[in-house]
């Protein structure tokens, strides 16, 4: 079983990374455009509290002056994170009752009172000063009080005021997103008042778990936040897949060097050889060995480092950008700025999407040669669901009527479409460039 000293650390570096990951988010240029600023500041805000939390608890044990001074700045980072916190979230009940989420607005200066207790971090800064090795909660305990209450009374104000904003909320998935926040901030106010007031002083030698549940809990907004950009690409925000995958490698990084610590300090001790580089051997030869994951490796070097899929990436990925913003348009416009936009991204020369509902059928303008593909549409999607396959092509589509039609419309993919309550059908030529 881990220390809880390695537990500590690994809470605080998963909420660190996850919090690194929405503020890169938000400032890439093309985000940066449609992102509200008071949101910025509460992810900077909670970037900043788990950020210093992680870092402070890491040079707990570490003497010398510099790590001392490293201590009381380690605070200070969590005090300015603390103070941002509640004040960003009042900003942006304030902004969205004035401008909803509207980015192409005047900027409001009135909005700066919300800050005004980050003028707190003087007092605190000096509090802290006193001895710059201490317990945090302890060297600020004459603000714990008054901080507690401010902050109990933002979120229950902010969730009723959210709560009655999400009715007039046009941004697709606004009106579910404040009504889960709404619910999330009651929680965390019931949560820090009986934790700070009750739990810690009748229970101090659980200090140190309350005090954890404490530090995680605005990760709760975050991961909110972050569903809601995956799932319904909210505000036309666009989330990187590159930036996934690397914060998913980083946190598997710090939770292995966590979790195996003491293995690896015992195998140094022993062999004098870092067991980094027996574990990057034994990688390697299990890409080289097996062969699905050999081919996978290839092609995801292909991908990340080829000058045609870069460009595919790009296309790919403004395409999703300008598709979020065609919500609620009619399905028949929606399907033909599919069909031209996957023509252009993919090269191909023609496309092909057909949806069939309930004895409605939706379709885009098809090519002569593609009707037969149109009227045995219903066929084909039964016979892929009978083979049990999403999607193939000339090469391995199964034989019968699936490969008659590839060949007959010379169809390089097809790909089928199970959306709850619909289905359809979306078809490939071949490239223009006579490469498959």
């Amino acid at each position: 079983m881990l220390p809880f000293y390695d537990v500590q650390l690994l809470c605080f570096g998963a909420a660190a990374v996850i919090d690194t990951a929405l503020v890169l988010v938000v400032f890439e240029r093309r985000n940066w455009r449609r992102v509200i600023m008071p949101i910025v500041v509460l992810l900077l805000g909670a970037w900043l509290y788990h950020t210093g939390t992680f870092v402070h608890t890491l040079l707990q044990d570490t003497p010398g002056d510099t790590a001392t001074f490293l201590h009381w700045a380690t605070m200070v980072v969590i005090a300015t994170g603390l103070l941002l916190l509640p004040s960003a979230m009042l900003h942006s009940l304030l902004r969205l009752r004035s401008t909803g989420f509207a980015v192409a607005s005047p900027r409001e200066w009135r909005y700066l009172w919300c800050y005004l207790p980050l003028a707190g971090i003087l007092p605190v800064g000096i509090l802290l000063m006193g001895d710059p090795r201490g317990q945090f909660m302890q060297l600020v305990a004459p603000l714990v009080i008054p901080y507690t209450a401010w902050l109990v009374a933002v979120n229950l104000a902010c969730a009723v005021g959210f709560f009655k904003l999400r009715r007039s909320a046009t941004v697709y998935g606004a009106q579910s997103f404040l009504a889960i926040l709404a619910v999330i901030l009651i929680l965390l106010a019931a949560m820090h008042a009986l934790i700070i007031l009750i739990a810690m002083p009748a229970w101090p030698h659980l200090h140190a778990y309350l005090q954890l549940a404490l530090a995680i809990s605005p990760l709760a907004i975050v991961l909110l936040f972050a569903y809601y950009i995956l799932r319904y690409s909210f505000m036309q925000l666009a989330l990187e897949r590159t930036i996934v995958y690397g914060i998913i490698l980083l946190g598997a990084v710090v939770a292995h060097r966590f979790v195996f610590r003491n293995f690896h300090a015992a195998w140094d001790q022993r062999f004098r050889f870092d067991f980094a580089f027996v574990e990057a051997t034994l990688l390697i030869g299990l890409i080289l060995a097996y062969r699905p994951l050999r081919q996978r490796t290839g092609e995801a070097l292909r991908y990340f480092m080829g000058e045609r899929f870069e460009r595919l990436r790009r296309r790919v990925r403004q395409a999703a950008l300008d598709m979020s913003s065609l919500a609620g348009r009619p399905p028949g416009e929606i399907i033909a700025w599919f069909e031209a936009t996957l023509k252009d991204v993919f090269d191909v020369r023609f496309t092909s999407i057909t949806l069939l509902d309930a004895g409605h059928e939706e379709s885009g303008n098809a090519p002569s040669h593609l009707q037969h593909l149109k009227s045995n549409a219903r066929p084909l999607l039964d016979a892929m669901a009978n083979q049990h396959i999403n999607a193939c092509t000339r090469q391995d589509a199964p034989a019968g009527g699936i490969d008659d039609t590839l060949r007959q419309t010379e169809i390089l993919l097809l790909v089928a479409l199970n959306p709850p309550g619909m289905a359809g059908l979306i078809a490939l030529g071949p490239r223009t460039s006579n490469r498959s």
